[in-house]
């Protein structure tokens, strides 16, 4: 989780995207998975701050060319969605693997 400060980031300063916000957390309950925020719009960039580690801080974009500081202050609270999100690219390729052995196991019977 990081929190935006009112510390602005050059532009020389912005290294790599990394990320952007993807959803937002449930109003009733505050629960959030991913990149989620309660302060920017879907499609809000993150960025790397150049020669500062992302455990520390990354920059937001909050207008076009404009960045305000982000500072790391936990751990983001754990939600199964995140574990699904990072397990589905791997799951997929298993499961197509695995109907591919079949039709090709099935291939192989008929004959």
């Amino acid at each position: 989780m990081y929190e935006v400060k009112e510390e602005t980031v050059a532009a020389s300063d912005i290294g790599d995207r990394i990320g952007e916000v993807k959803t937002y957390p449930n109003d009733m309950t505050g629960n959030y998975y991913g990149n989620a925020s309660n302060a920017y719009p879907k499609g809000t960039k993150y960025f790397e701050i150049i020669n500062l580690p992302i455990e520390t801080a990354i920059a937001v974009e909050v207008r076009a060319n404009q960045w305000k500081k982000a500072e790391y202050v936990q751990e983001a609270p754990f939600h199964w969605m995140n574990v699904l999100i990072k397990l589905l690219p791997f799951l997929l390729i298993a499961i197509s693997l695995g109907i591919l052995v079949m039709m090709k196991r099935r291939k192989t019977m008929e004959k």
